[in-house]
């Protein structure tokens, strides 16, 4: 048994980015389709079709003189039986965006793409790659198991090194965070995809949450069969399993908890899901820094970095008497950083020191971690 092909023909996209790298082949973009779904623990056992690969060769072909789309007139130039054959398979097309490698491929900001290729059904696949047109053609094996089973796709690397955020903009014939109310271009969090094998021909999620550290409930919306399209859309993307969507761009380096519970609509049978996976990000060190010297009023400058600006930080004044070994805090109090700023020191004990130490804790902007080694000077 086949995949429908009027459930694919939906979901082409244009995808606007830069111009993709040295071709893959088709072997080369399957073992990287392999890798991928494994690194989801979804089975990567996809096999290379000649047929397939031909199809889209000569569908590129085709596209390359008549726009991106789905299917092949005949009487327009570049057509051919091959190509123009993708009835009764999945089919996904692209037109710029990068291309394959262990991490990345043409459709990583098209979640209704990914739906097919992270499917755990497919069995065999062709591709193909050229003059910035990417096909890939996929057939789904329905295969008797013995019990059904849950999946999902965090990302191209699984349940680690998840970005933070994706832009999905180009999609066809919409994106599922347009159903929520989120429109194409305002970027989201990853979208985490479920799949399902075996659990009824239609399910819907009865609950779901995503938690943050310590249990914190993080602002999501999920997509699934019960969510109804956009105005003037009739396509429903998900019969089985749906799409959660992070509202807001998450914290790198951060570990997430997902629950959800599926019911099967044919069965009532009710099954729980759960997984963690952890953002990535980049990490960066910036430094306060504190003037050698007081100026007029006993006033220190504090200097901060462009990117701590606006953050807040702990500045502690301690007085260290002559004689005495340990120092005493006399203030503690919080101020807004800016490029600049003056610290009024009090005057300080004969034959002692003043000591100023300001601190502020690690922060997040976009998807960089930054940490800032504090100042501390005695005057």
């Amino acid at each position: 048994m086949r995949i429908p092909s009027a459930v694919l023909v939906t979901l082409a996209a244009t995808l606007a980015a830069a111009a993709p790298a040295a071709a893959t082949t088709a072997s080369e973009a399957i073992d990287f389709l392999n890798q991928q779904r494994a690194a989801n623990q979804i089975p990567g056992t996809i096999t290379e079709d000649a047929y397939y690969n031909t199809g889209c060769r000569n569908h590129n072909g085709y596209m390359e003189q008549n726009g991106l789309q789905h299917g092949e007139d005949p009487g327009a130039p570049g057509a051919t039986p091959e190509g123009g054959d993708y009835n009764n398979i999945g089919e996904v097309l692209a037109q710029g965006g990068g291309g394959w490698t262990a991490s990345t491929n043409p459709w990583d900001a098209a979640p209704l793409h990914q739906t097919i290729l992270f499917d755990p059904k497919i069995s065999t696949a062709g591709y193909d790659e050229d003059s910035g047109f990417f096909c890939m053609r996929l057939h789904s094996e329905f295969v008797q198991r013995p019990a059904p089973t849950l999946y999902a796709y965090t990302g191209n690397k699984g349940r680690t090194d998840v970005p933070t955020s994706i832009t999905v903009n180009g999609e066809g014939p919409y994106a599922p965070q347009e159903a929520v109310g989120i429109p194409q271009g305002v970027p989201t969090g990853p979208q985490i995809l479920f799949l399902t094998d075996q659990f009824g021909a239609a399910n819907h999620a009865t609950s779901f949450s995503l938690k943050g550290p310590g249990g914190g409930e993080v602002e999501a919306k999920l997509v699934d069969s019960t969510t109804p399209p956009p105005d003037g859309n009739s396509y429903k993307p998900f019969n089985a399993g749906g799409d959660l969507i992070p509202v807001h761009a998450l914290d790198p380096f951060t570990t997430y908890e997902v629950s959800i519970t599926w019911q099967d609509d044919n069965t009532g049978l009710v099954t729980p899901q759960t997984l963690s996976f952890k953002t990535a990000g980049f990490q960066r060190g910036v430094a306060l820094k504190l003037s050698k010297k007081l100026a007029r009023g006993r006033k220190a400058t504090l200097t901060a970095p462009a990117e701590a600006g606006g953050q807040k930080a702990t500045v502690k004044i301690a007085v260290q008497r002559k004689g005495k070994k340990n120092a005493k805090t006399v203030s503690t109090k919080t101020i807004t950083l800016k490029s600049s700023l003056k610290i009024k020191t009090p005057r300080k004990p004969k034959g002692g020191h003043v000591i100023v130490t300001v601190s502020v804790k690690k922060f997040t902007l976009g998807d960089t971690q930054f940490t800032v080694t504090p100042a501390k000077r005695r005057y």
